[in-house]
């Protein structure tokens, strides 16, 4: 979605059906769909080997699919972008970092690291141990938030429709919406690219 807001025609790919994804979509293997014909190409690898939670136990075996795609768009020459969670941090050494609250988005704490083969300004992180609205796990049983732990009372996890307002994803379920980012991150993302590709005569840094 960030990179729709931001000009782009998008096109998914996933081994698996994404059926509320609202754009062209082709169930594939990404790790070897043709490339051909894209002007900017933006890869999500599975992170749950590199989440705090997992990354001990490997458990999903599909860690590798990081490097692969790194690997895969090294030597690319058009726009990259590769996208995963911090504990991913060793395999992406030069990557940075976006943080919802330096997008004035309160109450959520989404660090996502992102890797590109183009120069970006990053807007500083802005997280200062507020209280936050968690937004993780099966969130189709709540519908509405409720309190995670008696040790964690400034954390309270995000029923569905909290959880869309604070992504700004209204079209996900509660599955879809514990994965998610804000397209505000890769609408930043995508206006720095189309500025790097057209120049400042064909990009509109005002629109709403």
């Amino acid at each position: 979605m960030g990179y729709h807001r931001a000009g782009f025609d998008v096109t998914g790919v996933d081994i698996e059906r994404q059926p509320h994804y609202p754009f062209t979509f082709h169930q594939a293997d990404a790790m070897t769909y043709p490339l051909k014909g894209f002007d900017v190409i933006h890869a999500s690898p599975p992170c749950t080997d590199h989440t705090e939670l997992f990354s001990a136990r490997r458990e999903a075996g599909t860690g590798w699919m990081l490097t692969a795609t790194l690997e895969r768009l090294a030597h690319e020459r058009r726009p990259w972008v590769v996208e995963n969670v911090p504990g991913a941090a060793r395999l992406m050494p030069n990557a940075f970092t976006l943080c919802a609250r330096g997008f004035g988005i309160e109450r959520l704490r989404r660090h996502r690291l992102f890797a590109s083969n183009i120069y970006m300004l990053v807007p500083p992180c802005a997280c200062d141990g507020g209280k936050i609205l968690g937004i993780y796990g099966d969130l189709s049983r709540n519908d509405r938030d409720v309190v995670h732990s008696k040790q964690k009372r400034n954390v309270r996890r995000a029923g569905v429709q909290s959880a869309r307002d604070l992504l700004d994803c209204q079209w996900m379920d509660g599955p879809e919406l514990s994965q998610a980012i804000p397209p505000a991150y890769t609408e930043y993302i995508g206006r720095q690219i189309h500025l790097a590709m057209y120049g400042w005569e064909q990009l509109d840094l005002f629109a709403e």
